[in-house]
């Protein structure tokens, strides 16, 4: 099922589109050419390019590894490689098997910053705890997570929860 789909019938509203790390909802707006260049160049093949023609990060398929092509490729000033990649980390959902009592550690597995850990619990599986602060926003995640229970969240709203 399409993900956009599985979200409607979850109850979840789109959330906005993620852009290329080491740039801003501002300058792919302003800047971007839309010549499709830095989606041809991503070897994950995750960069594509949505609403208004403009580039988007599908993290739902494959992780970003941060090698840096979709910037080197740009002609126009959207990419500031001195900014942090992403100013998003993840959130793990309720429906997430482990919180449920199924054991399943898939988003601890692909996580290449070991930001995702599992705390111990009497009688049931261990329960995902996040690292916030050591979680890059790369999406390894997502993709392997069987429910769909990891989230992409901007770090503004992480810190006024």
């Amino acid at each position: 099922m399409d993900p956009g789909r599985r979200r409607f019938f979850l109850g979840r509203l789109a959330a906005a589109p993620v852009r290329p790390p080491w740039s801003t909802e501002a300058a792919v707006l302003s800047a971007c050419t839309s010549c499709g260049d830095c989606a041809a160049s991503c070897p994950n093949g995750i960069i594509e390019m949505g609403a208004g023609n403009y580039p988007e990060i599908r993290l739902d398929k494959a992780e970003c590894t941060f090698c840096g092509r979709c910037a080197e490729v740009c002609r126009a000033d959207v990419f500031d490689l001195a900014r942090k990649p992403f100013p998003h980390t993840i959130a793990i959902g309720d429906e997430c098997l482990s919180k449920t009592g199924i054991e399943c550690r898939s988003c601890q597995d692909a996580c290449p910053e070991a930001a995702i850990r599992f705390q111990p619990r009497l009688g049931r599986p261990a329960e995902p705890v996040l690292k916030a602060d050591l979680c890059t926003g790369c999406g390894a995640c997502l993709a392997p997570c069987p429910v769909g229970a990891i989230q992409i969240v901007a770090e503004r709203e992480i810190a006024h929860a």
